[in-house]
């Protein structure tokens, strides 16, 4: 076995045991109306399979193809407006042809390109559309306090997922000195998306971070991206983490 077939082996057993439910949960999420949740935990994995097909010889096509799929998603959560149902749609199908696109590279030693001729089509052309933004809102809606132990951001109740929201909270964690110790308060918080964990990350160097309150969407999103390995999870008193 040469160097890229054991590459085109470990990728293939990582995109059945690990991509592959991560996907098929975010779609559920987004078939469910839960659009926010479903494209963030859709993002990393779809990353991921574009940038390693990207590098494995054979399997330029795959990663091509995803990457218009990745812009469809982009498109898609960083619109302020719910999505039309064509566009979810698309992007669903656009998913799953990632997959069926990759087996049959692996399987055949090429790809049929010509069964996508359509679905790329679409999505070239969802690229040069705009979803109508709804009316904004408020961008206020992290809360700085003070506490015992450093800083305490808290939210209102609701979804944390939208650019407004995300740069408020960049805006309350410049205000903070670098070593400052830091909790974020999560109560009443529905879902917080990755890239608002994302946020979160890059403020931990040098600086001691925990999270409390989680609801079962936070955490999910919480530990299936690691960022356990960053923020500390503060428990109750009988071990279990806040919000669980």
């Amino acid at each position: 076995m040469n160097e890229n077939e054991a590459l085109v082996e470990e990728f293939m057993a990582e995109l059945n045991d690990k991509y592959y439910p991560q996907v098929a949960r975010g779609l559920e999420l987004v078939e469910a109306g839960e659009i926010g949740p479903g494209m963030d935990m859709l993002a990393r994995p779809l990353h991921t399979i574009k940038g390693v097909t990207g590098f494995m010889s054979g399997f330029e096509p795959a990663s091509r193809f995803t990457h218009k799929v990745e812009n469809l998603l982009k498109r898609i959560r960083s619109a302020q407006a719910r999505p039309e149902r064509s566009d979810l749609d698309l992007f669903s199908r656009s998913v799953n042809a990632i997959f069926s696109l990759i087996e049959n590279i692996k399987d055949q030693g090429r790809a049929d390109l010509e069964q996508l001729d359509e679905l790329t089509a679409l999505l070239e052309a969802a690229a040069g559309q705009k979803i109508a933004a709804a009316p904004s809102q408020d961008p206020g809606l992290a809360r700085l306090e003070n506490g015992p132990n450093g800083a305490i951001i808290g939210f209102r109740p609701g979804r944390v997922h939208l650019e407004p929201e995300r740069r408020a909270l960049a805006e309350a964690l410049k205000s903070l000195p670098p070593d400052a110790g830091l909790t974020i308060d999560l109560t009443g918080v529905a879902s917080f998306g990755s890239a608002a964990w994302e946020v979160l990350a890059d403020s931990t160097q040098g600086r001691r971070v925990s999270v409390t309150g989680m609801a079962p969407a936070c955490r999910e999103v919480f530990y299936a991206y690691g960022y356990d390995r960053e923020i500390r999870v503060l428990a109750d008193e009988d071990g279990r983490d806040r919000g669980a």
